[in-house]
């Protein structure tokens, strides 16, 4: 009694629509062949194997080089119709159960043959010089009025070939993914002949890989992109019958930009929730005459020495943490602890740093301290460096780990000539660098900066001599301060009025303002009040 082990779906029975029950194809135990009642032996030469495996052997009476025939018809299962295959010359030989594509030359001749098993290998025969053409390549000449779309296989080409009726140019890799840059490459001078080429490949890991892989072969704004979607690939949607929606993608393939190019949809879709945010000055006034402080941005903010910048950053310090946020300080002109102490001091409104003069703080000082320990962030310079290109390692770290929207950098000139070269081009890089990554890392940069020397700047004036209100043109350095800081701002105090409330008052200018409603020009007043040592509203 011959013993059947195996029962499974015939392929050529599911092409036409039959054996849905998947057992008209059984595979024997004595000589392991598969056979179909409907189309006997599908294949010969399969053996099986003692561990019940299957294992190929050679095709039993074919000539390695042999190009064999086969007939036109419907393929069920994948939805391809008898046209769209004699249109191509995809044939099927159901007695071996394989299917046919055909590889012509320039004149219609046949020279090669690439068959697909049921086991989804795709062995060559005839004239392996061809293995590197376009399949279907023979049926098109080149039109600068017409797009050629190319797909990962000859399945997928039928496919869209048959959503167009066979209009349009449609070609297919002849190996799959892995081939095409050398295949594409070889088929250059042909493709270029059209108006554009559309690649169609596969919507997984290989097809991305070889789309990305065959991008730069091509002038810019010769190669679109057809994004699949949902689905893996143009014979999916065929078989769900979504005929016009194989048609748009490939009529809505997306021009290739290169990644740093926003245009069209990408713009669009970058779009799409994008939004910034503002925060509050501490002062009323401030709110009115000057815009928000905006996240992301640069806020320069210059001044005189002992003019008030010091306080004024503090104020702003205090605000944010009131408001629940983490404020980091880069200060280069003074240690790590002795800037952690004066902020310290300024939150509680002490003298911290000047009590400790020739000992240190005491037990009590310290607990002061340890109420700020996760609330104001101190870059250690001293330790790890104060070039600017040292600074901008730690940034992203102080922003995204530990939560400091508020970066104040004190000051941009120090970090700059410490890199050594020419101060002005360090300076032009770094409030380059800053910007970028003020955006890319969404938080705001106090960039506090001195004013140069002369123009009464970062000396002290002679009795008398009246001092001159800041400028952007006093701004040590460069006009790269100016450029890229989305607020300059000013501080300015008359310290040699003989008034002393006059000397404590500090006013704080707007000298550049590139947001929506420009408040150049504008300014309000703060009173220094010596006892609390704090600014107050006037």
């Amino acid at each position: 009694m011959i013993k059947v082990v195996n029962k499974e779906q015939c392929h050529l029975c599911a092409e036409e629509g039959l054996d849905t029950a998947c057992d008209n194809l059984v595979t024997f135990a004595d000589t392991g062949t598969k056979y179909c009642h409907r189309h006997h032996t599908l294949k010969v030469g399969l053996q099986q194997t003692k561990e019940g495996k299957v294992k190929e052997k050679n095709w039993s009476g074919i000539d390695s080089n042999e190009i064999i025939d086969g007939e036109y018809s419907d393929i069920v299962s994948r939805k391809i119709t008898r046209k769209t295959c004699e249109f191509y010359g995809y044939m099927v030989n159901k007695d071996l159960g394989v299917h046919l594509a055909n590889y012509y030359d320039d004149a219609g001749n046949l020279k090669m043959q690439q068959r697909r098993t049921l086991d989804k290998k795709f062995p060559v025969y005839g004239n392996k010089e061809y293995n590197e053409t376009l399949w279907g390549m023979h049926k098109f000449t080149a039109n600068d009025n017409l797009f050629i779309t190319i797909t990962e296989g000859q399945i997928d080409a039928l496919s869209v070939a048959q959503a167009f009726d066979c209009k349009y140019p449609v070609v297919s890799l002849p190996n799959g993914a892995e081939a095409a840059p050398t295949v594409i490459k070889k088929n250059m001078h042909k493709l270029l002949g059209f108006k554009y080429i559309v690649l169609a490949f596969d919507n997984d890991g290989p097809g991305i890989r070889a789309t990305e892989g065959c991008i730069p072969l091509f002038e810019p704004g010769r190669v679109k992109i057809a994004k699949w979607g949902e689905l893996k690939d143009a014979n999916n949607y065929l078989k769900k019958d979504k005929v016009k929606e194989i048609r748009d993608i490939i009529y809505n393939a997306v021009a290739y930009m290169p990644e740093p190019v926003l245009y069209g949809d990408a713009i669009i879709d970058r779009l799409r929730g994008f939004s910034y945010a503002t925060k509050a000055w501490p002062w009323s006034k401030a709110n009115k005459v000057f815009n928000q402080i905006k996240k992301p941005s640069i806020i320069s903010v210059v001044g005189r020495p002992k003019r008030g910048k010091t306080e004024l950053m503090a104020a702003i310090a205090k605000f944010e943490l009131s408001q629940g946020g983490n404020i980091a300080y880069i200060s280069t002109e003074q240690s790590p602890e002795e800037t952690f102490i004066k902020q310290v001091g300024s939150q509680e409104q002490l003298d911290l740093f000047g009590i400790i003069a020739n000992r240190q703080l005491s037990e009590k000082e310290l607990q002061i301290c340890d109420k700020y320990k996760q609330r104001i962030v101190i870059y250690d310079h001293v330790k790890f460096g104060q070039t600017i290109d040292s600074i901008l390692k730690y940034i992203p770290y102080l922003v995204r780990a530990l939560g400091c929207e508020y970066v104040v950098l004190d000051n941009l000139s120090s970090s700059s000539s410490s890199t050594g070269g020419d101060e002005r081009r360090n300076l032009d890089k770094a409030m380059s660098d800053l910007k970028a990554l003020t955006v890319k890392y969404d938080f705001t940069l106090f960039n506090v900066m001195h004013l140069k020397r002369g123009s009464n700047g970062a000396v002290m004036l002679e009795d008398g001599e009246k001092e001159e209100l800041p400028d952007v043109e006093m701004i040590r350095g460069t006009q790269a301060i100016e450029s890229y800081s989305d607020m300059v701002i000013a501080v300015h105090r008359d310290v040699k009025h003989p008034n002393k409330k006059i000397q404590n008052t500090l006013s704080v200018y707007c000298l550049a303002d590139r947001q929506p409603g420009n408040k150049t020009g504008n300014h309000f007043d703060l009173h220094y009040n010596t006892d609390i040592k704090w600014l107050e509203e006037i």
